[in-house]
């Protein structure tokens, strides 16, 4: 008996441990992945998306990962061995069991918010922001006009170039380029920031801010946007 249960547990173990390390290089995987290509389609967008769960999120997958492969060590030899039909019965109930526990236990993913920060009634678009608690900000601008075609590309008449400067108190943290060439359009509007770790045309907000600080945020445009648009903050919060 007590060889049996010292066999199962490091059966148990073994197996946690080699699913806790592939559910690792998977995370690994899917943030380089949705970093280097974060707009490249419909697929590699939702994947992007998994790169938006906050630590306690991905924490808990692991937990929920760990439990998993323990109790497929401890069980799927054994199960194997003796063939018996209700025991793989019962064995795929089990799994199915903790397939929908780790399926809401691990998809704690943070939900987008969204936030109107400034109209543009100028060239120059002076905001004062303290970020909300979240991760993953960036800045949209959003005027009117903006088209989308039924084969799924969108479009806008506004072009435009500028700068945005950032800064904390008297320290300046970042000045950089944007246009619309660089800016991602979407069916809401230009992406001015990105969203990830890195950009190649444009570097992430999340990059220069941090939450409840306060920064003075300058957005300079070449030619003055459109009436009726207005400049708004983009983010994920955690809703567990």
């Amino acid at each position: 008996m007590n060889k049996l249960f010292i066999r199962r547990s490091v059966d148990g173990f073994v197996c946690a441990l080699v699913l806790a390390s592939i559910y690792i290089l998977i995370i690994i995987a899917i943030s380089y992945v949705s970093v280097l290509l974060p707009y490249s389609g419909p697929a590699l967008q939702k994947l992007a998306h998994t790169s938006q769960w906050t630590f306690g999120g991905i924490k808990r997958a692991f937990y929920a990962v760990a439990v998993f492969g323990f109790v497929l060590g401890c069980y799927l030899p054994h199960i194997i061995r003796k063939r018996f039909t209700p025991k793989v019965v019962g064995f795929s109930v089990m799994l199915l069991i903790v397939g929908c526990f780790m399926y809401n236990y691990a998809g704690a993913v943070s939900t987008p918010r969204e936030i109107k920060l400034a109209d543009c009634t100028n060239n120059i678009v002076n905001i004062h922001l303290k970020p909300p608690q979240g991760h993953a900000y960036h800045l949209d601008l959003r005027p009117p006009g903006i088209q989308s075609m039924p084969n799924g590309t969108v479009n806008s008449s506004y072009k435009f170039s500028g700068h945005i400067r950032i800064s904390s108190g008297a320290s300046l943290i970042t000045d950089f380029p944007i246009s619309s060439d660089k800016a991602r359009l979407t069916a809401s509007g230009f992406v001015l920031t990105g969203v990830g770790l890195q950009n190649t045309n444009v570097p992430p907000l999340s990059q220069f801010i941090q939450a409840q600080k306060d920064y003075d945020i300058q957005i300079t445009f070449d030619p003055q946007p459109p009436p009726l648009s207005s400049i708004w903050l983009y983010w994920y919060q955690d809703v567990d």
